[in-house]
């Protein structure tokens, strides 16, 4: 079978506001829609394939240099958890992963790039704070204290990594939904922009 991979962002304008349960369910609808646009061009095989996600959602942030606190993303990340168990998908540890620091973020990560190793369709969630530097797109993890650019570098999550983990999985398909804050929570630091960067997924094979 052919490998197709597929990076959809969705970095919302609002992320930072309350979201109607009208929203989530678009986004489920989407994500069906997709799926069943997919198996009809040549992907005939992927109702087969176990359907594993990785969901996070990070909302409990301090303030200062590690963000405001959000209110939405951990109320998302369980909503579509359960959304996506209907649909037949497996979460990694069972439960989206709520609240969640580097280590734990970078963990799971492993985890679910180990799963799709088997062959699965993946889908990964991130809802939370998010910036980018010098082009260079971070997720934020809690329990962080930044001072400078290289503590953002070497203390978030960057998505590129995030992406060749998946990348190295050399399963058939993929999703990445990103629903960050789009407000820069360190606009002191110079090179950090609003919003995030323009990423690409890896090059189908």
């Amino acid at each position: 079978m052919p490998r197709l991979v597929l990076l959809l962002f969705i970095i919302l304008l609002n992320a930072c506001t309350q979201k109607s349960e009208l929203q989530i369910q678009d986004n489920n609808t989407a994500i069906k829609q997709t799926l069943s646009t997919e198996s009809g061009r040549g992907l005939q095989r992927i109702n087969s394939i176990q359907r594993t996600a990785l969901i996070i959602g990070n909302s409990d942030y301090s303030g200062g240099y590690s963000g405001s606190p959000l209110k939405n993303p951990v109320n998302d990340a369980q909503d579509l958890a359960t959304a996506l168990k209907k649909l037949n998908f497996k979460l990694i540890h069972d439960e989206p992963l709520l609240n969640a620091n580097k280590q734990q973020i970078e963990q799971a990560v492993k985890d679910f790039t180990q799963q799709l190793q088997q062959g699965d369709l993946g889908l990964f969630f991130y809802a939370g704070h998010g910036m980018q530097i010098d082009g260079i797109n971070y997720l934020i993890p809690l329990g962080t204290e930044f001072k400078s650019k290289a503590d953002v570098k070497y203390k978030s999550i960057n998505l590129n990594w995030l992406l060749a983990e998946l990348e190295s999985s050399q399963n058939p398909v993929n999703f990445i939904l990103l629903d960050a804050c789009r407000d820069n929570p360190f606009r002191g630091f110079r090179g950090g922009q609003k919003g995030l960067a323009e990423s690409r997924a890896p090059k189908a094979v």
